[in-house]
């Protein structure tokens, strides 16, 4: 089974929200496991269709989030 990771978790809650998360790893590149990535960059729509553009979540070391 593999392990439930902050990322994992994160992951779990951006695509049940039906955002489409790329997935990168520190250095920006396409990073294949949700468990390891530390950065996610979405589109943010609201369900009136408004778009309010590219949100950008980096996960660091301590498991600290900046938006």
């Amino acid at each position: 089974m593999a392990d439930i990771t902050p990322a994992r978790k994160l992951f779990d809650l951006l695509v049940s929200r039906d955002f489409d998360p790329e997935m990168l790893d520190s250095s920006g590149k396409p990073a294949a496991d949700p468990a390891e990535t530390e950065i996610y960059s979405f589109d943010f729509r609201a369900q009136s269709g408004k778009d309010y553009g590219t949100v950008v979540i980096m996960l660091g070391d301590d498991n600290d989030l900046e938006v």
